[in-house]
């Protein structure tokens, strides 16, 4: 048995060249295209928009009639829990170290929670929720966060894996201004 399609090879790649030449018109209205591509079904398209009623309106008006249209989400960036390697206690301070991945992941959120016994440290990146590149290596960075009390004799936590992190025992040059 054949099934018929609606349209020819030739006409579906023309019509993901289509929604790709207006990929930059409609981010500036706030429609992110995180996929289009030739389908199961014809062409499919994915995206991100703060608006989603009205950017599901816009797509619908200029490829509905050709394409599968589906909502990813409000924003194109997630933070995401990430683990520490290492960590250096300076008085009051707290600094943990870990490699920030290569691939548009920025810093995001570094906190704790103390307790008599133990320091709970949480980090998070911010991430790109869309397509991404296979770059490979890191950029060595640290967080710090402020205690209440000194460390002493406390573990400190990775609340990304829940293990207890090694410490450095040299303490790190001063920043220009402090």
């Amino acid at each position: 048995m054949i099934d018929s399609v609606a349209l020819t090879e030739r006409e579906l790649r023309a019509r993901v060249e289509q929604v790709m030449a207006q990929a930059a018109a409609l981010a500036e209205q706030g429609i992110f295209l995180t996929r289009h591509g030739v389908g199961v079904d014809g062409v499919a398209i994915e995206y991100l928009a703060t608006d989603a009623e009205h950017a599901q309106r816009v797509l619908e008006d200029r490829f509905g009639q050709f394409a599968t249209i589906c909502y990813r989400g409000a924003s194109n960036h997630t933070f995401r829990p990430f683990r520490f390697a290492s960590r250096l206690a300076e008085g009051h301070e707290l600094h943990v170290f870990y490699g920030l991945p290569r691939n548009g992941e920025r810093p995001g959120v570094c906190q704790a929670f103390e307790t008599e016994r133990a320091v709970i440290v949480s980090l998070t990146l911010l991430d790109w929720r869309g397509a991404k590149t296979l770059i490979g290596g890191f950029v060595a960075v640290h967080a710090t966060v402020v205690l209440r009390e000194p460390l002493g004799d406390r573990i400190v936590i990775d609340d990304a894996e829940n293990r207890s992190r090694r410490h450095w025992t040299k303490a790190l040059p001063a920043a220009p201004g402090r």
